[in-house]
């Protein structure tokens, strides 16, 4: 392979089904803790606190995630890869404790068009992959949502309860949350949440405040065939909407619910090969 993406955590998401996906840190404190005195004191992060060995030779461009970006790690890659190309991919918005990451690498992308306008970086799609297959599965919920709290408690709750009035049946799931109804204590897998949108109609997504970007829901809702409930009016200028898929929160009150979910979905002139992420990580070649 000629580029790789690291992130953080290689069970997150769909990271364990693409091998361009490496996690060469750990994610203990003592690592955290490391990597974050190197940085504050312009260090380069020692050796043996990551894996030399993970990228392969013939790689010739590394992208960055912004979860596992830290000035320390770059100047080690930098100091071991001196002949590398290094891109900076922000999947999170650009705020104060990751706005500065630029400054190391000139070449950014983020995943969110307002931030790609304010900040004046490139914008890239959120990517997904193409490895997992859709299990058919008796349909238990109509809407299903999976995320932590960061600082939308107060839209989550509102949207369950929206959907809910509307006669649907709901499954909420919520980390790092004080609420007792919906909090989820313990992790739930990416595969054991893959066998809960098997078995959803819609799938919700609930933007955090200031995000135009589309969250993950949106890609899985894509290549899963499933509807999307979200909070995100801008998600109507995005090239895979299709408004027969995608129901608008506070924006479509003359479209009831029930039909929305009962309407076919359309896969009509909906190619998601530029979304398939071994070709989306082709483009930064």
């Amino acid at each position: 392979m000629e580029t790789v993406f690291l992130i953080s955590h290689k069970e997150y998401y769909f990271y364990p089904y693409e091998d361009a996906c490496l996690q060469i840190t750990k994610n203990t404190r003592r690592y955290y803790v490391i990597a974050r005195l190197c940085s504050t004191f312009g260090l380069a992060l020692p050796k043996w606190c990551w894996d030399r060995n993970a990228i392969p030779e013939e790689v010739k461009t590394i992208v960055i995630t912004d979860a596992v970006f830290q000035p320390s790690l770059y100047k080690a890659l930098k100091k071991e890869y001196h002949d590398k190309r290094f891109v900076l991919y922000h999947m999170n918005l650009l705020r104060g404790y990751n706005r500065c990451f630029r400054s190391y690498c000139s070449e950014a992308y983020t995943f969110d068009q307002s931030d790609a306008e304010q900040f004046g970086i490139a914008y890239r799609h959120t990517p997904y992959t193409d490895r997992i297959r859709k299990m058919d599965c008796a349909i238990e919920t109509d809407a299903l949502f999976l995320g932590r709290d960061k600082n939308r408690l107060q839209k989550i709750r509102q949207a369950k309860q929206t959907l809910e009035a509307a006669g649907l049946r709901t499954r909420f799931y919520v980390y790092e949350t004080k609420d007792a109804e919906l909090r989820m204590d313990s992790y739930m897998s990416y595969e054991d949440y893959l066998d809960q949108v098997m078995r959803a109609e819609c799938l919700v997504e609930i933007n955090i405040p200031g995000q135009s970007g589309c969250s993950l829901r949106f890609l899985e809702a894509l290549f899963f065939r499933k509807k999307l409930i979200t909070d995100n009016a801008a998600i109507r200028q995005d090239p895979w909407y299709r408004r027969e898929n995608v129901y608008i929160l506070g924006e479509e009150e003359d479209r009831p619910l029930q039909e929305f979910i009962k309407t076919p979905y359309s896969s009509e002139g909906l190619d998601l090969s530029e979304l398939v992420f071994s070709n989306w990580l082709h483009g930064f070649e």
